[in-house]
C-alpha cells in the first residue's frame, strides 16, 4: 500500500472539489493508499475554513469531526519532532508550519502531497495530488 503526508493545501481541495483530491480520498476509503497528516493540520484546516473561506462556526465544526473521522491517520507532534523541524524550517527556508508536513514525511520516508508552491520548490519529496495517481497537471 502507497503511504503518503498529506498537508491542508491539498487537503483543502476536498471542499474546493479539486479532481485529484478527491480520486485521492477515495483511494484512501477504499484501501489503497493511506494519508498521514500531522494533528496541527486540523487545526490550520479549521483556520482556512473560518478565515479563507468564510464558513460558519457549525459548518466548520462539523467539517473538523468529519475529516477527523475520515480515515486520515493523524499523529501527535512531540518534542523531539519539533527539534527537527525547526532545523528544517532554518536549514530548508520553510515556514515552521511547512516544515512541520515536511519532517513529517522524512521522518516515515513518505513523500508529501501538498499544494503549497514553495514547498514543492524546496522539499524533494514533495509532489501535487495528481503526480500520486500519475495526472500532470
Amino acid at each position: 500500500m502507497k503511504k503518503f503526508v498529506i498537508d491542508a493545501s491539498a487537503l483543502i481541495g476536498i471542499i474546493e472539489g479539486n479532481e485529484a483530491v478527491l480520486a485521492l480520498y477515495r483511494k484512501m476509503i477504499d484501501g489503497e493508499i493511506e494519508l498521514v497528516a500531522p494533528e496541527f493540520l486540523l487545526i490550520e484546516f479549521a483556520n482556512v475554513m473560518k478565515v479563507g473561506k468564510k464558513m460558519s462556526r457549525d459548518d466548520v465544526g462539523a467539517t473538523i469531526k468529519r475529516l477527523g473521522n475520515s480515515g486520515i491517520r493523524f499523529v501527535k507532534v512531540g518534542i523531539y519532532e519539533i527539534d527537527l523541524m525547526v532545523e528544517e524550517a532554518f536549514s530548508g527556508g520553510l515556514t515552521l508550519y511547512d516544515a512541520i508536513y515536511v519532517q513529517l514525511a522524512r521522518k516515515l520516508n513518505f513523500r508529501l502531497i501538498t499544494e503549497d508552491k514553495r514547498i514543492l520548490e524546496l522539499a524533494d519529496i514533495a509532489i501535487k495530488p495528481g503526480e500520486t495517481l500519475g495526472i500532470t497537471e
